[in-house]
Formats: structure tokens, sequence, C-alpha cells
């Protein structure tokens, strides 16, 4: 039976299966298709679409080319990697029976619940900063933004709920944690003059 594969991706790339560490996914490369294949998770993705995705402009047999040295290398440096990956010669996909925890999944599913600002302070707690900040592949542009964008809106949520409850210290400490991922957002300054006063 396959063992827990834990997976963050958010702030830094760390990986363990089991107890274990797993260093071997070092270089921006392998951890960007690793991300790409776990993130597209819910279906089959050609391997044209993947070797376009991490090769952009370069000519097809070239990307694809470069698909299969990268995917043949993920699989050497993934223990078990067979418990995680189906492919054949058209398309890859990670398993769906693999076990397996991502921060990412998990700071969504966070995110997504209604109104709980319990929940969106753990989701808070757990974006550890932006999605692979090693790897520059354009795929992960548009991933990378929009979890952003969902972690500052969610903080804000965070902020007013604890403004509400007068909890100012902890409303200060989190504005000024936006402050810091959006130093140019005019309405954290204003949140964190209100607070200052009503503290």
């Amino acid at each position: 039976m396959a063992q827990l594969l834990r997976l963050q991706l958010l702030g830094r790339f760390y990986l363990t299966i089991g107890e274990r560490s797993v260093q071997t996914v070092h270089t921006p490369r392998l951890q960007s298709l690793l991300a790409y294949l776990v993130l597209h998770r819910s279906e089959p993705k050609p391997r044209r679409q993947i070797a376009f995705a991490l090769w952009p402009g370069f000519p097809e047999a070239r990307a694809r080319a470069n698909l299969r040295k990268l995917f043949f290398q993920l699989q050497q440096a993934l223990p078990e990697a067979a418990d995680y990956f189906e492919a054949d010669g058209r398309t890859i996909q990670w398993r769906a029976d693999a076990p397996f925890w991502l921060d990412v999944a998990e700071f969504e599913r966070l995110a997504s619940q209604p109104g709980s600002c319990t929940d969106w302070q753990q989701a808070v707690d757990l974006y550890g900063g932006e999605l692979l900040p090693d790897c520059y592949d354009d795929w992960i542009i548009s991933w990378r933004e929009r979890l952003r964008m969902q972690f500052i809106e969610m903080l804000d949520q965070v902020i007013g709920h604890l403004e509400h409850a007068a909890n100012y210290p902890m409303a200060l400490q989190q504005a000024l944690r936006l402050l810091r991922h959006d130093p140019l957002r005019e309405s954290t300054y204003r949140h964190l003059i209100r607070l200052h006063a009503l503290n």
C-alpha cells in the first residue's frame, strides 16, 4: 500500500513520504513538473499539453523530448513513483487512489468554507508564501497570483472579524502581515490607522 505523500508548495517546496523527508526532487524543473501533475490531478493530461506548459515556444518534438527526459528523472527521484503516477504514451496523471496531502488543496478547502472565520484563519496560517517561489514557468504565474489574491482577501476578512470581536492586538498583527504581502494596498493603511486608534 502506498504511503502518505505530503507536499508543501506555498512558500517553499517540501516533500515527505511516510516519515521520510524526500530531498531528491531538488531542482525547480522537477518540482514544477510534480506540482503541475498534482495540481491538475482531476483528469489525465496529454503529454503534448504538459510539454507546451513547461516549454512554451519550443518546437513540439523538442518539448516532448524534454518532457520524456524530465518525467523519467522525476520517476527516479520520487520513491515508489508508480504509486503516485499513471502514465502511457499519450497522457500522464496523478493517481486518483494515491494517498496524499497538499497544502494548496487544504488552503483552497478552508478558503471555500462560507463565513467561517476559524477556517479562514487556518487558511491564512497555512499560506506560507507564494506558490513555488523558486520556479518561473509560465503556467505557475496564474496559479500563484490567484492563490495570492485569495490569501489577501481572506486575510482582509479575518482582520474584519477580529476587529468586530474587539481583538485589536491580533487584528493589528494580521494587518501588518497583510501589509508585508501587499504594501501598495491603501485599505490596509486605513485598517492600521483605525486599529491603532481602537487599541
